[in-house]
């Protein structure tokens, strides 16, 4: 007998993308802390989208290696020669922001649960337009 079924979806949740995480936090220096308006439907509903990987910029990736330079140098003496730890520092993330449509709709949606009944049916709207024809 298995006591564990494995879920339908391969991911249950996840974490935000770069450009949900721009908006998120536009919207929280509007509103104040608002990860309920869309954020936690974002990772629930639409859980397998990939979140963009973690980074620190390079001003602190700078400072920790600067920190850190000699523990670093003696892991590295420890280290098969020609195999030191990698000390290159990442540029910045840059680029576009981008939402998919079905991004757009379930945040169109969190947003809608937020305000008047007459704007909400307006979003709602624009939302199954999204979903329907893939664009506004």
């Amino acid at each position: 007998m298995q006591s564990l079924v494995r879920p339908a979806r391969g991911s249950l949740n996840r974490s935000l993308t770069r450009a949900e995480a721009a908006l998120q936090l536009a919207l929280n220096r509007k509103l104040g802390a608002s990860g309920d308006v869309f954020a936690l439907r974002l990772g629930n509903r639409l859980s397998d989208v990939p979140p963009d990987p973690p980074r620190i910029s390079a001003g602190v990736a700078r400072g920790i290696l600067e920190r850190h330079g000699p523990a670093l140098d003696r892991i590295d003496a420890l280290l098969p020669l020609g195999e030191p730890l990698a000390r290159e520092i990442q540029p910045d993330a840059r680029g576009p922001l981008t939402l998919t449509e079905a991004q757009m709709a379930v945040i169109a949606e969190g947003i809608a649960a937020r305000v008047r009944p007459t704007m909400r049916t307006r979003i709602l709207r624009i939302a199954r337009q999204i979903r329907r024809r893939g664009s506004l």
